[in-house]
């Protein structure tokens, strides 16, 4: 990104690398959280899970410890039935004539419009910065797991600048973090999140939204 007109002052460089992965580690967590809860992804969110709870000693005074903490615990304590009840309430929430689409433009206007604009405007973000969806993925721009993904990009630029001091880098990586969940993920998913939580009160995506509503606050 070009770094012209950016003020290193406005975007103070105070992260440390620690805490810069720490951040793209969760919001990488949280986008496989969205994704469709295969065999497969639940033994990567299992071991994503262990693998935070031994990093806890770097997020154990945040903001968010003890949702992020609860939410670990839950996940690593699903068996054979809480893992069906996950699918199925994933299937009833998001997928299958989704009662909740985890989509930022059907958030914004469940009726549609604006659709493609939101999809243009992000992949034009994505593109900025050398991505493209993937074709495996199989999903939108604006879908939630993507916005978490491309967050948790972000993170992993600013980390990279951070270990060679480029300070104009660093400082564009935050600008563009801000940007981006200013004019997107904590535009939307707040709303988003009200709605699981009002369908499913119970069910382990209020939990899931509520640690990631926590995250994005902070």
């Amino acid at each position: 990104m070009d770094g012209a007109g950016t003020s290193l002052s406005e975007f103070p460089i105070n992260s440390s690398i620690e805490t810069v992965i720490l951040q793209q580690t969760l919001f990488r967590f949280f986008a496989w959280l969205f994704l469709y809860p295969d065999q497969h992804l639940l033994e990567v969110l299992r071991n994503g899970s262990t693998e935070l709870l031994q990093m806890e000693f770097l997020w154990k005074d945040k903001q968010f410890a003890g949702s992020i903490r609860s939410l670990l615990k839950q996940l690593l304590s699903l068996d054979e039935t809480g893992v069906s009840k996950l699918v199925q309430e994933y299937n009833r929430l998001f997928l299958i004539k989704p009662l909740v689409p985890p989509y930022e433009s059907l958030t914004l206007a469940p009726e549609g419009r604006g659709r493609g604009w939101v999809a243009a405007q992000l992949e034009r973000q994505y593109n900025h910065f050398g991505l493209e969806l993937s074709n495996s993925l199989n999903e939108l721009p604006d879908h939630l797991a993507v916005e978490l993904e491309f967050m948790s990009y972000l993170c992993g630029l600013e980390a990279a600048a951070l270990e060679t001091n480029e300070l104009v880098e660093i400082a564009n990586t935050q600008k563009a973090q801000r940007a981006f969940l200013d004019k997107h993920l904590r535009r939307w998913f707040p709303i988003f999140s009200q709605k699981v939580q009002k369908i499913e009160p119970k069910g382990e995506y209020a939990i899931i939204v509520k640690a990631l509503g926590t995250f994005l606050e902070t």
